[in-house]
């Protein structure tokens, strides 16, 4: 089986379903759930719109703003994800800031929000 990206559009706002579905070895070697695929399919397919080098650089830890979340959509959707918690960081935000725990390989996912803007970074 092949890991694979299915989201009908690379726009965030009004895309209803995106999600990168991992082949079992790639699940397995980075650590994650099937509950990660919509996650990762935003990051992936609409936020670095598919580009690999995008994608490495927040896989390392690049500091992300999405500059038109319209009604904080992409914060909303972030800060449900499972287990996410209440937390604080050095990074400036007028909503609470959410922690979601994701793994051993990238442990955990930051986001709070500046205005309309919503912003996340992989620890």
């Amino acid at each position: 089986q092949e890991s694979k990206l299915a989201c009908p559009s690379s726009d965030f706002v009004n895309c209803s379903v995106c999600a990168l579905c991992f082949d079992t070895d790639a699940a397995n070697a980075f650590d994650l759930s099937p509950a990660e695929n919509t996650l990762f399919g935003l990051l992936f397919g609409q936020l670095a719109s598919q580009n690999m080098s995008i994608m490495q650089d927040i896989l390392q830890g690049a500091h992300v703003e999405i500059a038109q979340d319209s009604g904080n959509r992409v914060y909303d959707f972030l800060d449900s994800l499972p287990g996410a918690y209440e937390r604080i960081s050095s990074h400036v935000s007028d909503r609470q800031q959410y922690g979601v725990p994701e793994g051993q390989v990238v442990s955990t996912l930051l986001t709070g929000t500046v205005g309309q803007r919503t912003w996340l970074q992989l620890e």
